[in-house]
């Protein structure tokens, strides 16, 4: 028989679970970016909860091109996310310097690839190439005419209560390590793995994770055929499991859940496991709710 993940779950320390009556909705966005040449902060003038402003951020040292912390930077006060701005922006979110901001006069699109649901994320996913876009009222399913959009960035964002607009409500920035299709991106998640920084933001506090991403360890065989340009679509997106969140390390929908998971999935279970919501709640630690 099928190992359920939610034994793990309970038995892990940090971890609780809470009961969740609505049901819950996943949307995920491709955010289509060019290869980065000249670059504009995001916002423009940006500056931190305590005043400096992306300039300073790098004269000071305080972090680096390629998003990481600067020699100067002092841990002791904390993180990049601890000094984020009201609209709960960090520096290495809208600083050129720290790597985030925009390509220069790019208008970023986001396109709906994704939606799931409380009963539908993995082998209870539909797919099939859409005619229209998706919408995030729209049911479940994954677009699959999609296959060939290049991308370095997902947007995921969770409605616990099944419709946008809950203080509960949770985003998830996905930032790849290099420019995919959305074919490629899946063939590489369920073979080899992908590297990822995840910034969440929940609750107006934000949090970083680093880890490598597989969709599912246990879906490589069929993945690539599901965006085949040929394909006519189906009721069952994985053949086996899959993860849609965020952990330091790696994240495995063909295995139990890491530690400090943040996200949904169904690790190594039914896709009724998709109805559980991980928060963070903390370094490293997450609440995971419910419904019941």
């Amino acid at each position: 028989g099928r190992r359920s993940w939610r034994g793990g779950l309970e038995g892990a320390a940090g971890l609780e679970l809470l009961p969740l009556e609505p049901p819950v909705m996943v949307q995920r966005e491709v955010v289509a970016d060019p290869p980065r040449g000249d670059c504009d902060n995001t916002p423009a003038d940006w500056r931190s909860s305590t005043g400096a402003s992306c300039d300073e951020y790098k004269a000071f040292q305080w972090c680096t091109p390629n998003g990481t912390y600067g020699v100067a930077w002092d841990f002791d006060y904390g993180l990049f996310g601890n000094f984020s701005d009201a609209q709960g922006v960090n520096a290495r979110q809208a600083c050129c310097g720290c790597g985030g901001g925009r390509p220069a006069g790019h208008v970023v699109g986001l396109t709906h690839f994704a939606v799931t649901a409380g009963e539908q994320c993995a082998e209870a996913l539909p797919y099939a190439p859409r005619e229209t876009p998706l919408t995030e009222a729209a049911a479940a399913g994954v677009d699959t005419s999609l296959r060939d959009r290049a991308h370095a960035r997902w947007v995921q964002r969770i409605f616990p209560a099944g419709v946008p607009g809950s203080l509960e409500d949770m985003t998830i920035e996905w930032r790849f390590s290099d420019t995919k299709t959305l074919r490629q991106r899946f063939e590489s998640a369920t073979s080899q793995g992908e590297p990822v920084r995840w910034l969440i933001s929940w609750r107006d506090s934000t949090w970083e994770r680093d880890g490598v991403w597989w969709f599912s360890s246990s879906a490589a065989a069929a993945i690539g055929l599901k965006w085949g340009a040929g394909a006519a679509g189906g009721a069952s997106f994985s053949t086996e499991d899959g993860a849609w969140g965020a952990a330091a390390g790696r994240v495995d929908g063909g295995g139990f859940p890491p530690f400090g998971f943040v996200g949904v999935g169904n690790f190594i279970d039914e896709d009724s496991a998709c109805s559980t919501v991980c928060f963070p709640y903390g370094p490293g630690a997450n609440v995971c709710q419910q419904r019941s």
